[in-house]
Parts: C-alpha cells; sequence; structure tokens
C-alpha cells in the first residue's frame, strides 16, 4: 500500500494545485440534484480538498445538498411563525418546527459520515488540517491570480 504524501511537501503543492485547476466535482449522473441546487452543492464540495471525495462520498453529498435545501426552503416557510403553535387548548410544537429538526438531525448525521463537520476539517486531525490549509491556500493564490490575468482559467462555478 503505497503512503500518502505528507501535506507540507512540494509534490503536494504542486497536486493540489493541479487538482483545484481541475474543478470542483460535480454531482454524479444518476443523483438528483437539479440546477437550483448546484449552489449549495459547491458549498458542500468546497468543504475539503477535491481529491478527498469518493464516487460514494459524492452520492452522499447529492443526498445533503437536497436535505440541506428543503431545510432552507421550509426555513423561509416559518420565518414569520412561531415554533409553538395552539393545538385545541394545548400548545404544541409546530409541524414544520418538527420536519425542520429531524431534516437538521439527517443533514448533521451527513455530515458526520462526509466528515465535513468541524471536528474534521479543523479539529483534532492534523494531518487533514494541514491538507486543507493548502488546499484553500493555494486556492485563494489561484484566484487572486486569476482576477489579476496571470493564469488562464475556463468560466466555472467553483
Amino acid at each position: 500500500m503505497a503512503r500518502k504524501k505528507r501535506s507540507d511537501s512540494n509534490s503536494a503543492a504542486i497536486e493540489v494545485t493541479q487538482t483545484i485547476l481541475e474543478g470542483a466535482p460535480k454531482p454524479p449522473d444518476d443523483a438528483n440534484v437539479p440546477p437550483e441546487m448546484m449552489g449549495i452543492w459547491y458549498q458542500i464540495i468546497n468543504t475539503k480538498d477535491y481529491s478527498t471525495w469518493t464516487p460514494n462520498d459524492l452520492l452522499v453529498a447529492a443526498e445533503l445538498t437536497r436535505v440541506t435545501y428543503d431545510i432552507e426552503d421550509y426555513s423561509k416557510l416559518v420565518s414569520n411563525r412561531r415554533r409553538i403553535v395552539k393545538d385545541g387548548d394545548k400548545l404544541a410544537i409546530s409541524p414544520i418546527q418538527k420536519l425542520l429538526t429531524e431534516l437538521n438531525t439527517e443533514r448533521m448525521a451527513l455530515c458526520r459520515t462526509l466528515q465535513i463537520h468541524a471536528r474534521a476539517t479543523h479539529g483534532e486531525s492534523q494531518h487533514q488540517t494541514n491538507r486543507n490549509l493548502l488546499f484553500f491556500e493555494n486556492k485563494r493564490n489561484i484566484q487572486e491570480n486569476v482576477a489579476q490575468s496571470l493564469i488562464a482559467m475556463p468560466n466555472r462555478k467553483q
């Protein structure tokens, strides 16, 4: 089994730069991610190094995209309503609030599965933290150079 490259090596920096230039992974063809959800897709995909996404991770990310979209959609619906409603002479939690709670529970589980929660992206794993730092530093540098027209990149959302 081949060893992973050190995240602080020159070859790792070159590899990460190539990955960034290739662009963010797209949803799998058989995953249902409609165009209106692509903004959420990219927010999820951009949480870690593009090369770490496996085919199965991309399917789970598609599910997370749909769940997050539903949360945002239902949140707009209840933004001007109370969480507690009157049910006859009793007070009860709004049915939409219960649904939002369930969706948020599902979202947290999917984030844990994908290792894109705070502990995974910034926490105990020094190796992953360094890898993500290298990725985001290189991505920022490339974006600055593109803005200054020093590197040609195709127009795509990343």
